[in-house]
């Protein structure tokens, strides 16, 4: 059975940070999770008092490890030394060998460091990090060092500090999705399936062959009507499909008489063209509701507008692109989007020219929000689920 255990750092607690808000959003799956309180303070931390408190876990390959500041490396210590193997490494602000906090910090943190710690890989072959560009405690350029060395995949959290609650972080809503995209059911794309107008990379290609075969595949064209240019999209994407071994690919444009239809597919695509189409539709069905049950068994694809419509308000779209083509100089009585994931998500950003950059920058400086900039070929995997 798989579990979870979450570590903090030195001079930390298991009532801090977001721990407390992690561990009931897993319990809330029934997912087992053990946050131990760990022996702090000079005299009491060390490798050898945090290994004893982790010996009387269950940790075995089924094990996921999420780990705050210092232990991270301790962790990696911790599994060298004792040659355990786990699923999971989710490491947050890790870092190797960096002195000069201040003399307690110094005094808890040496006997953790470990120059081998590359060999924690042997262990454990998915390791993900997360860390910030202003971390106050630990220089950008040795979390990233870390990050490089050992990981897998990482992200850099833009203004996290040192991802605390110091930093504004009593939740951390970006380990949670990292957390279920092993088990997604929704993909965050910029190019899709779609091959005409868009890049779509190698190994989407192998993802989507992977998800969609044997399957019936929904594309929801709304976004895409007669005479628009994404319009040849519509044939191009079910003849993606089902050259991958979908069973069934239904171009289908939903409203009020068919929105119940969604139900009976594996996959809904969401096409992706004119964002002020899905938001109407949003507005005048209970699409939403509808895919909240799909989400249940099945997985929504969505290409540019079909991604952007997963966001809680599409107004930034609007602002960021006005006057740059028709369909953005429009005021709507309502930018309500479906609200499943919390990006503001931008996509094509590879066709982005130095103009269009800045005005990305200028919105996030004048609303203190970040766009989430996606190329066509990234992808983006969440897990969402509603009690």
């Amino acid at each position: 059975m798989s579990n979870y255990i979450i570590l903090h750092g030195s001079f930390g607690s298991k009532d801090g940070n977001w721990f407390p808000w992690l561990k009931k959003e897993l319990e809330n799956k029934n997912i087992k999770v053990d946050v131990p309180q760990m022996p702090v303070g000079v005299g009491s931390q060390n490798f050898e008092n945090w290994s004893a408190e982790l010996n009387k876990l269950e940790i075995n390959s089924d094990t996921t490890i999420i780990a705050h500041s210092i232990a991270p490396i301790f962790v990696c210590k911790y599994l060298i030394t004792n040659k355990i193997k786990v699923k999971k490494l989710i490491f947050v602000c890790g870092f190797n060998n960096y002195l000069g906090i201040d003399s307690d910090f110094d005094a808890v943190n040496k006997p953790m460091f470990i120059d081998n710690y590359i060999d924690a890989k042997k262990y454990c072959d998915n390791i993900v990090c997360f860390y910030s560009d202003n971390d106050p405690y630990v220089k950008f350029e040795v979390e990233k060092e870390f990050a490089d060395e050992i990981s897998s995949k990482q992200y850099i959290i833009k203004n996290g500090g040192h991802i605390n609650t110091e930093s504004g972080y009593t939740k951390f809503e970006e380990i949670l999705e990292e957390i279920y995209c092993d088990d997604f059911n929704i993909l965050i794309t910029s190019g899709g399936f779609n091959d005409i107008n868009n890049y779509v990379s190698d190994s989407n290609k192998e993802l989507f062959e992977r998800i969609s075969k044997g399957k019936k595949v929904l594309i929801l064209a709304n976004a895409a009507p007669e005479g628009t240019g994404n319009y040849v999209a519509r044939e191009n994407v079910k003849e993606n499909f089902l050259n991958v071994g979908a069973i069934v690919a239904d171009i289908i444009d939903i409203d009020n008489s068919n929105i119940e239809d969604i139900l009976k597919y594996d996959i809904v695509y969401g096409l992706g063209g004119n964002l002020t189409h899905l938001i109407e539709l949003n507005k005048a069905t209970n699409l939403k509701e509808v895919l909240i049950k799909f989400l249940k068994k099945g997985i929504y694809i969505g290409e540019s507008a079909g991604s952007m419509i997963l966001c809680e308000d599409l107004k930034y779209a609007y602002t960021i692109k006005k006057g740059t083509k028709p369909k953005y100089d429009v005021e709507l009585d309502t930018y309500k989007g479906l609200n499943f994931v919390k990006y503001k998500i931008y996509p094509h950003y590879n066709k982005v020219n130095e103009e269009m950059e800045e005005k990305i920058k200028l919105y996030e400086d004048k609303y203190d929000e970040k766009i989430t900039r996606l190329n066509d070929g990234e992808i983006i995997k969440i897990r969402y689920i509603r009690n």
